[in-house]
């Protein structure tokens, strides 16, 4: 068998694999492009709503949102601020922000950890706060004014119970705390403050 091509035959052949190359990419190109048209409006609705349903569960069981009601926390916290909590994987420490319940009142309260299980708490009469013997700095506290801790329900030095945290408000003259009711449960708090979304966004320390 002869397999010898003459000169026209494979420049003949050589055009009809280009012309099937060209043709084969042209259609990949349309292809792709009609992949991108494919995306439309129901996928956007699609990735909308998916969107929603992952924000609503992470609201449920992750975070929570609460409103500060009140100025008791003023500086850090003002009244109506939106802010996102949460209990997840939560143990309080000294200085956090944190959400509880408490029965005597209707609605829940945002105080500060000062001081957690079997911590000893002293304020003298400048309303500087000692615990364990220690004062601690408080840049965040709203502190004027003379203070007297015959106005409070707890005697002083106070020990925090076992599973219990002692708290105040940032706003001490305007604040109804922990030298009110006494140290709370751990299992009232609701959650940690973290973020502020309304009356300044940001993180809350």
């Amino acid at each position: 068998m002869n397999n010898e091509h003459t000169p026209d035959e494979i420049i003949n052949k050589q055009s009809v694999e280009d012309s099937q190359l060209e043709f084969s990419f042209e259609n990949s190109t349309a292809k792709a492009s009609g992949d991108e048209d494919s995306f439309g409006v129901f996928d956007i609705i699609r990735l909308v709503v998916c969107a929603i349903c992952f924000i609503v569960v992470l609201l449920s069981f992750v975070f929570r949102t609460s409103i500060v009601d009140g100025d008791s926390m003023y500086p850090t916290l003002a009244d109506r601020d939106m802010l996102i909590t949460s209990n997840l994987f939560y143990s309080p420490e000294r200085g956090d922000i944190v959400i509880f319940e408490h029965s005597d009142y209707l609605s829940s309260l945002v105080k500060r950890v000062i001081a957690t299980e079997h911590q000893k708490v002293e304020i003298d009469e400048d309303g500087r706060v000692y615990v364990d013997g220690e004062m601690i700095p408080e840049a965040y506290a709203n502190i004027s004014g003379f203070y007297s801790s015959s106005h409070t329900a707890v005697q002083f030095p106070y020990t925090v119970p076992e599973d219990h945290v002692f708290v105040l408000g940032d706003n001490r003259n305007k604040s109804e705390d922990s030298r009110w009711f006494g140290a709370i449960n751990e299992q009232q708090i609701l959650g940690k403050v973290y973020f502020r979304l309304i009356g300044g966004f940001g993180r809350v320390d």
